[in-house]
């Protein structure tokens, strides 16, 4: 790895982690402490819009990307890092301000983002320091906390550059001794108070110095890690104190050089030293959270919503460094790709922001990104509705309160299955057929969608749920070893197995409580009909699961499975025999390579001989108690799009849409370059695979590996459902059996009995 890359890597990370830790509302501070009483500021606490619209000052007047904003009377100062291009890497930039890693400028503009001027580009000692933070010195000036260090972190140094209004360096001070025989490790925030103090947070320790930077007090905290530090608009110093139990903040009394009155938040605020901010108006200090940023108020001890990230049409993981400068400006740094534009956000008129009506999604385990770039396009283009989040992963028990809600009526409209008893929820009412919204729709039908995949979303005959991607989940074996076969019973694996002898396994992991839980994983649905209750773990078909499963080793190390490369050297040497998984186009190519012989998809045993299951990748329903029906499907209509589908132009999985999986496929048999009708450009599939036993170099799939894989596609229709605690029911009766405590029949019986008990308690 180039250390330039390494290097901008390393400083991207470090912003991330620090620079919403700021003083932008510094300068408002001390004339809100002179002239408002805390009663009068805190009269507006809750009040406004969160709602707010944003400007794009473009990137042409800033070189590289900026950060650390700073509110200085009428101006805002920031500092920027311009990273050259690989040329430029590659020849090794040596200039005032410049390391291998990017070169630093401090930059002023106006409050309305106008008139912005370069002030200084800082000298830097080391080739790989690199300014992290700037914050107002109580005297007038400007600080600059910056790090250096070597690409492993083994070698890190700490320094404060102290510069005048005009950019001229008045002291450079390493401050690096500071955490010298001490418990902790690295640096990883500097703040300023209003009376001059200089505070260093290491881990669990709070570091005071004097004006000249020399360690005056030490505090330790015995309650978590100390991840962020902000001041309050009357003076007051308050930290974020993270552990496993809870968040919360405590305010840190420097004169007295202790930590003073804990208070709790109740959101789940973001890990790092990015989250607090600096306080102003009615807010003593601002802290950032996945939904957006939110202002506390230390008289109510309570806090309130901000600016809120999706109703404002901001995503997250392309904003970066949201820094409130008064309470109705914000700014920061907006990616698109790899370009960065400076951002000025205005809150939006209150009649504005709510002419919307809000429909909720809600997700036990976090909203994954997909959703996310859907429901930004979505709430800029639709005129009548707006999508907000309900984030259940922030509750201490997330699937407890999901549920509660949906049980108590309060369900968000729309639900990420993800993790839910899904055959469950539609059979008990929880969820909304959506078959009559798509025989309504003009645009999206049953028909949009490849058969085999309508038939595996299908439970009772109804569609509960849309879903962009599916995979496919199956064993790929070589002809030489089972035929023309796309099928077969648990008699005829464990009759090759024999065959073969015991120096051969069937899968990358060999022992048997992984080979049982390889066919758990995929075929339980088998076994267990969630809509009557009725198990099967007592028919003969199970028994020879388990009895495949114990032709495997008894040494659990052999789980563990092996890396991609000694794999294909297994296939090469016939010590493995089939590859089990997600199937992707691509392995094809490397399976026959390394068998030397041609494959076929042929599935886990199973009675049926339709041993393949699709698991979708995202899983979206509408509540059945929801009062807005009609928007949430406006809203998830879109993940059945070949707009969504297809428009990023490589697709990673396989789409629902048939026009999209059509594109899908295009792009690895296509042995030309050709533009889709997105406009992406598209290559041909091309790569190379080294391992032991030789090289596979990919190319676009031939007419019999498209037809293999198509085949695949088209004739699977059963789902993947995986049930933890019925999964850890039948490993802990099977140990007995694989260790000869138990007969085969006998441990059968003791699964059925339990599983037949756990299930009619969850109907």
């Amino acid at each position: 790895m180039k250390r330039a890359f390494w290097k901008k890597t390393l400083a991207l990370g470090m912003i991330a982690v620090l620079a919403f830790s700021l003083s932008a509302c510094g300068a408002e501070q001390k004339e809100h402490a002179e002239n408002k009483s805390e009663k009068s500021v805190n009269d507006n606490f809750g009040k406004g819009s969160c709602i707010y619209e944003g400007e794009d000052l473009g990137g042409e007047a800033v070189k590289g990307y900026g950060y650390s904003f700073v509110a200085d009377g009428d101006k805002i100062i920031f500092l920027a890092t311009e990273y050259p291009d690989e040329n430029d890497q590659e020849e090794g930039l040596q200039e005032d301000g410049v390391n291998d890693g990017g070169i630093a400028r401090v930059y002023s503009m106006n409050r309305d983002g106008s008139d912005i001027t370069e002030i200084c580009s800082p000298a830097s000692e080391s080739k790989d320091e690199f300014f992290q933070k700037l914050l107002p010195d109580p005297d007038g000036n400007y600080l600059l906390f910056s790090i250096s260090s070597d690409i492993d972190m083994s070698d890190v140094h700490y320094y404060i550059t102290r510069i005048d209004k005009s950019g001229d360096v008045k002291e450079r001070t390493e401050i690096s001794n500071v955490i010298e025989n001490s418990q902790e490790t690295y640096i990883t925030d500097f703040f300023a108070d209003q009376k001059g103090n200089y505070i260093v947070l290491a881990e669990r320790t709070v570091y005071i110095l004097d004006k000249k930077f020399k360690k005056v007090a030490e505090i330790r905290s015995d309650d978590g890690m100390v991840n962020g530090i902000a001041g309050t608009p009357d003076g007051k110093v308050i930290c974020g104190i993270l552990n496993d139990a809870t968040n919360c903040i405590k305010e840190l009394d420097v004169d007295k050089k202790q930590f003073g009155k804990s208070y709790k938040i109740d959101q789940m605020y973001n890990f790092g030293t990015d989250t607090f901010q600096d306080g102003c108006g009615s807010y003593d200090f601002y802290f950032a959270t996945e939904r957006g940023v939110y202002g506390y108020s230390l008289e109510h001890e309570a806090s309130a919503l901000v600016l809120d990230y999706m109703g404002s049409q901001i995503n997250p993981d392309n904003a970066f460094g949201i820094v409130p400068i008064d309470e109705n400006t914000m700014v920061g740094t907006a990616w698109n790709g790899p370009e960065a534009s400076l951002m000025i956000y205005k809150m939006a008129d209150e009649q504005k922001a709510q002419s919307k009506t809000v429909i909720t999604f809600g997700a036990m385990w976090g909203i994954v990104d997909e959703v996310k770039n859907a429901a930004m396009k979505f709430n800029k283009e639709n005129d009548r509705y707006t999508i907000e989040f309900r984030d259940y992963s922030s509750e201490e028990d997330p699937e407890t309160k999901m549920i509660a809600d949906v049980m108590a009526g309060d369900g968000p409209d729309i639900i990420d299955l993800s993790g839910v008893p899904l055959t469950q929820y539609a059979r008990q009412g929880v969820l909304e057929d959506l078959t009559p919204y798509m025989e309504k729709d003009q645009e999206i039908s049953k028909e949009d969608l490849l058969p085999s995949v309508e038939k595996a979303m299908e439970i009772d005959g109804k569609l509960y749920f849309v879903s962009s991607w599916f995979s496919v989940r199956t064993l790929l074996a070589s002809k030489k070893d089972v035929g023309d076969k796309n099928g077969w019973t648990f008699k005829e694996f464990r009759d090759l197995l024999s065959e073969k002898g015991e120096n051969v396994r069937p899968f990358q992991s060999g022992d048997k409580a992984s080979m049982l839980n390889n066919f758990l994983y995929s075929c339980m649905n088998d076994y267990v009909n969630w809509d009557t209750g009725e198990c099967r773990f007592d028919s003969d078909e199970f028994k020879q699961m388990l009895e495949a499963a114990n032709t495997g080793t008894d040494d659990e190390r052999a789980g563990h499975g092996v890396e991609e490369e000694n794999l294909l050297l297994g296939f090469q040497n016939g010590t493995v025999l089939f590859w089990d998984g997600y199937a992707r186009m691509e392995f094809i190519q490397e399976f026959k390579k390394a068998c030397g012989s041609d494959a076929t998809y042929i599935g886990y045993p199973c009675e049926d001989k339709n041993g393949s299951y699709i698991s979708f990748n995202n899983q979206i329903g509408i509540y059945a108690k929801s009062k807005e029906k009609e928007g949430a499907w406006e809203f998830i209509r879109t993940f059945l799009t070949k707009e969504l589908q297809a428009c990023d132009g490589y697709i990673i999985s396989n789409p629902t849409n048939k026009e999209a999986f059509e594109m899908f496929m295009k792009s690895h048999t296509a042995t030309e370059p050709y533009t889709d009708e997105f406009g992406h450009h598209i290559e041909p599939m091309k790569g190379t695979f080294g391992f032991d036993g030789g090289e596979v170099n990919t190319a676009p799939l031939n007419a019999e590996e498209e037809k293999l894989y198509r085949d695949l596609i088209m004739r699977t229709t059963k789902t993947i459902s995986v049930d933890d605690d019925v999964i850890n029911i039948i490993q802990e009766e099977a140990d007995a059996y694989f260790k000869g405590k138990r007969s085969v029949d006998e441990t059968a019986g003791y699964i059925q009995n339990r599983v037949s008990t756990y299930v009619s308690e969850r109907m």
